[in-house]
This record gives structure tokens, sequence and C-alpha cells, in this order.
């Protein structure tokens, strides 16, 4: 890349992966992150709310109403079998705008890690289920961007990248947020949850 124009987003996208966090940084995003997880993945309240209002709000702003199950269907069966549809998103972005991807990244903390003897089959089992937990939560977002993104392209003569486009704007692009919003999430004085706020306010 050496003598190569990025645009900014990707620019800062490749200098977070070359910036070695330090030792104190990890100390204290390793609680956030696992407080953060409780208030959004093993939260069934949180976890509604946000199917409520991808399902009835967000989506319908852009352009798939409720009343739509056929698209919906065929969203299930791309999202359960990986069809051509949901291959064709996830080329164009779909598995690394969404919360779990960009926020709870690290799928376990040192809580999580492998230990000796019996209790580290026991935390193994844990860390496995976490995993899963969090996993699943991520899956809600890249559902109804996939919902999103299928009607894009097959009603809407949409590209796959102008669809996906779309699908990030009404639904929460987490992977490209200004460097204020990114500071607030993390900061012991900010507003952890900011990101969804700052990504529904824009439609």
């Amino acid at each position: 890349m050496a003598g190569k124009y990025l645009p900014k987003f990707e620019y800062r996208a490749i200098a977070q992966f070359r910036r070695v966090p330090t030792e104190f940084e990890e100390i204290y995003n390793s609680p956030l992150r696992l407080w953060k997880t409780s208030k959004t993945a093993y939260n069934p309240a949180t976890i509604t709310r946000n199917d409520l209002t991808n399902f009835f709000v967000l989506n319908p702003l852009g352009g798939v109403g409720p009343h739509r199950l056929d698209i919906y269907a065929k969203t299930v069966n791309e999202f359960l079998s990986g069809g051509p549809l949901y291959q064709l998103a996830r080329k164009n972005g779909l598995e690394i705008t969404n919360q779990s991807s960009a926020e709870l990244v690290k799928e376990s903390t040192k809580l999580y890690q492998a230990q000796k003897g019996l209790i580290g089959q026991i935390f193994s089992k844990v860390g496995d289920f976490h995993r899963a937990v969090v996993k699943h939560y991520g899956s809600q977002d890249k559902f109804f961007k996939l919902a999103n993104f299928i009607k894009g392209i097959t009603e809407d003569g949409l590209t796959p990248a102008d669809a996906m486009r779309r699908a990030n704007f009404y639904l929460v692009d987490y992977s490209e947020v200004p460097q204020l919003i990114e500071w607030a999430r993390k900061s012991p004085l900010g507003v952890p949850f900011i990101s969804f706020t700052y990504g529904v306010s824009k439609p």
C-alpha cells in the first residue's frame, strides 16, 4: 500500500490493526467488553427491543416494511443455507458492520481462557457458550441488513455495493463512526452505547 491513497475509513481500519493497545487499555477494555456483553447479548430485553426496532422502524425506513414477509422468508432461507445472496452480501461487508464484529470483537476475556484440568474443561465450555451468545446477538443485525440487501438487489436495481451501503445506513454501520464517537464509546467519561444512538440518528 506504500505511496497509495486510502479513503479515511479504510485507513483508520488498517491503522487500528497496526496499533498495539497498551497494557492499561487492555486492563480497562476487558471488563468494559464483558459489561457491555452482559447488557446486550445476555439481555433478553435488549434483544427484544433491537428486533422490534429493526422490524417496525429501521428496516421500513429503508424500504422493507413488516408486511414484506416474502422478503423475510427469502432472508431466512439465504441466512440458514448460506445461499448466493448471503455470500454476495458477505463479500460486500455484511460481516464487518454489525455490533458483534465492531464492538465485541474479542469473543472471550481472560475469564474464559483455557486453564488446566477440570477447571479448564468447565471454562472451555463457558467460553464456547459465550461465543455462541455473542454470535447470536450479532446475527440479528446481519439478518435485518441481509433482508434490506436482498430487496435492494432483487427489486430496487441496486448494485451489491449500493445495496449494502443502504442497509448499513438504515440499520447502523458500527464499523464507521467518527473518532469523537469512538472515543466516547470507550472513554470512562463517555457513553458506552453511543454508537447505536449515533447510527440511528442518521436515518
